[in-house]
């Protein structure tokens, strides 16, 4: 008796957590060196768009059109993963290791990712999703599922641009949106769209202070030993353009500050 009710209570909390789920689509902004969320993109430093999707149902189908954007004059080159999506194109999104998108839920398609426009300039168009045949999507909470790899390369002003990444209509593939396991489409909750402002870091200005100091060899120091976050992107302490932000970085700083050494980085 004892297990019976036991048992029917666990049924009861699965079902409460069922329902307290629903459909949502999120996106954060990763700086890829770290996989720290930030709020500021920099120009020269790797980052990607995180998709996060919570469903409170099984779905038996996906389509996530999106576009990526700048009003400002932004540039971007996207970054090609060694396990990235299309095969045949860039290879710029990836699949989140562990999620319930890695267990390949589109026993029909496959993960099926196209790009219609991917210059990196005004406006770029990609869509990523599938459709089961047997699987689908088991529901789960909010979790990182695709990842969007890019780096911004240039931008018009010398103060503060943004980039932008919204949801789209791309013909014809239809509307942004989940399908159940019986094809009956599901309202999506998404708020874009979402916008971050890019900037220029100075290589050296590690604490993002404006000048070249001990402190930003300090900075470095704490950061490598201590685990200290840093302000800006991390390649501002590469300064000796060996693609690594390291000890050899804040001895290097320290020869250029107090013994005339040679100049930093290679931007």
């Amino acid at each position: 008796m004892k297990l019976i009710i036991i048992s029917l209570l666990a049924a009861i909390c699965m079902m409460s957590s069922t329902y307290a789920l629903d459909n949502i689509v999120d996106i954060k902004m990763i700086r890829t060196a770290d996989m720290a969320e930030v709020d500021t993109v920099y120009i020269g430093s790797r980052h990607h768009f995180q998709i996060l999707i919570e469903n409170a149902w099984i779905m038996g189908g996906m389509s996530l059109a999106f576009q990526v954007y700048s009003e400002d004059g932004v540039t971007w080159n996207w970054d090609s993963q060694p396990s990235g999506l299309p095969e045949d194109g860039l290879k710029a999104v990836t699949i989140v290791p562990g999620s319930r998108m890695d267990n390949t839920p589109w026993d029909m398609t496959g993960h099926d990712v196209t790009e219609t426009n991917m210059d990196g300039v005004g406006s770029d168009s990609l869509i990523m999703g599938g459709v089961a045949l047997m699987i689908g999507l088991v529901p789960g909470p909010l979790e990182p599922s695709y990842e969007m790899h890019f780096t911004p390369i240039d931008m018009s002003s010398e103060d503060i641009d943004m980039i932008c990444i919204d949801s789209a209509f791309i013909p014809p593939h239809g509307v942004f949106s989940f399908a159940d396991n019986t094809g009956m489409l599901i309202t999506i909750q998404f708020d874009g769209p979402y916008c971050w402002p890019v900037k220029r870091f100075v290589i050296g200005d590690f604490d993002m202070d404006g000048a070249i100091t001990v402190g930003d060899a300090v900075e470095i120091i704490q950061f490598i030993f201590l685990g200290k976050p840093n302000k800006g992107p991390i390649e501002a302490g590469d300064v000796n353009c060996d693609g690594l932000t390291d000890v050899a970085d804040a001895v290097y700083l320290i020869n250029y500050i107090f013994r005339f050494g040679p100049p930093l980085g290679c931007l």
